[in-house]
């Protein structure tokens, strides 16, 4: 098993299947579900909040000290994407830190002094403590969640079929 960010090529890396977030695969593979639905919040401490004012609109960030996402498979920053009744809007946001860890990012911003975006469950926690709030929620619709996805071929070995099947219970 090898995990990474990056999107990668399953059947030149001589892999039998990948994961990734959302359905997005290549057509002549097979994706599989295996996870529920996700969504990201925007989220910084209650205090940050106060301070600087809560965001009614996602272009309203420009105004925030946020961490932006370095996508390493394609080595630019990663705008965030929102959704409201149908409008998609992908935002790009400023705030001179820029990070390619989650982790980094959940530390910067419980720290008090900048804005990111996780995933829901990651700051569950957080948000039902108070120790963070999240804005924009009405922008956060939830996606597809870990989709596994293989070549579509006649015969999956064995070992695939049976990861398939215990990753959907």
């Amino acid at each position: 098993m090898t995990v990474d960010d990056n999107l990668q090529d399953i059947v030149a890396d001589g892999s039998d299947a990948g994961l990734r977030f959302g359905d997005d695969v290549d057509k002549d593979m097979i994706a599989v579900r295996v996870g529920p639905r996700l969504r990201h919040l925007v989220v910084a401490t209650p205090a940050y909040w106060d301070h600087h004012g809560r965001p009614t609109h996602p272009r309203d960030l420009k105004d925030h000290i946020c961490v932006a996402y370095h996508n390493l498979s394609s080595g630019s920053i990663s705008p965030w994407e929102f959704e409201k009744d149908g409008r998609e809007l992908r935002q790009r946001v400023e705030g001179g830190l820029i990070c390619n860890s989650a982790d980094l990012a959940l530390a910067l911003v419980r720290g008090g002094e900048s804005v990111s975006l996780h995933m829901e469950e990651d700051v569950a926690g957080d948000l039902a403590s108070g120790r963070l709030a999240a804005v924009l929620e009405d922008w956060s619709p939830a996606f597809e969640g870990v989709t596994l996805y293989h070549p579509s071929r006649r015969q999956s070995p064995l070992a695939l079929r049976a990861l398939i099947d215990f990753l959907k219970r």
